[in-house]
């Protein structure tokens, strides 16, 4: 089991990535992230469509997540974008075997 918000991804491609989503818990508001600060609600999280989701339909897309997960933290929105849109001018396109297949959470 990991500790605190972090998550254990595998992807469809075989990759496994670890990801520490405390930053994005703790600094977002609203009630859909909010209610990821319960670990009893954060454990709940699993796999759909590539997206890992949890029960109040809060997801992060495997785009997003797999980035994530290669730097080894959250980042800023700003960072993202700056990130997507280098890959989008050296034409990367996203695998979709690179969805995640399964989630484990820490909670």
């Amino acid at each position: 089991m990991l500790n605190g918000y972090r998550l254990a991804v595998t992807f469809g491609d075989g990759w496994v990535g670890v990801v520490d989503l405390s930053p994005l818990i703790s600094d977002a508001p609203g009630p859909l992230i909010s209610a990821l600060r319960a670990p009893d609600f954060f454990c709940r999280v699993w796999v759909e469509d590539g997206v890992v989701t949890w029960p109040n339909s809060y997801g992060i897309c495997s785009d997003v997540l797999r980035y994530w997960c290669e730097l080894g933290r959250v980042c800023s929105p700003e960072e993202l974008d700056e990130a997507f849109a280098r890959e989008l001018e050296q034409d990367v396109i996203p695998r979709l075997d690179e969805a995640p297949a399964v989630a484990h959470s820490t909670g």
